[in-house]
């Protein structure tokens, strides 16, 4: 997939106990598609100081 024609936010979880963020994305290209795209991030004195990217790249059906 060269870019994302769409990437569409699904459900964001956030903790402010333990300062992170859990989005949970999809994207589609022409081509190949995510389904279950997943970013973290874990926030320390205002700055991202850890993120991790999780999804599954398939190609496209339709």
């Amino acid at each position: 997939m060269t870019g994302p024609r769409t990437r569409t936010p699904q459900e964001v979880f956030a903790d402010h106990g333990t300062r992170g963020l859990f989005p949970q994305w999809t994207a589609t290209g022409s081509a190949h598609e995510v389904l279950d795209g997943v970013d973290t991030f874990v926030f320390r004195d205002g700055l991202i100081s850890a993120r991790t990217v999780r999804h599954t790249l398939t190609e496209r059906t339709k």
